[in-house]
């Protein structure tokens, strides 16, 4: 039998990164001493980046899809 690579399941990776998350915000407040209230600005900052991204890929993602639409019509012409 071949080996197959596993694939992790998505709300597996998404539970790993947020436990990881977590682990990371609790050794940066501990290393630097900040409490939670100086966190929380420190995140929400971060959260309106990830906002901003996100919204970024989206329209990416749908640039490419529609250009692949394109593509895969003009090859179904021929």
């Amino acid at each position: 039998m071949k080996n197959k690579k596993v694939q992790k399941p998505l709300t597996v990776a998404l539970e790993d990164a947020k436990l990881e998350l977590i682990q990371a915000i609790n050794e940066i407040s501990n290393k630097n001493g900040l409490s939670f209230f100086f966190l929380e600005l420190i995140v929400g900052e971060l959260y309106k980046e990830i906002v901003e991204k996100k919204a970024q890929e989206a329209i990416e993602a749908r640039k490419k899809y529609n250009e692949d639409l394109e593509k895969s019509r003009k090859e179904e012409k021929k």
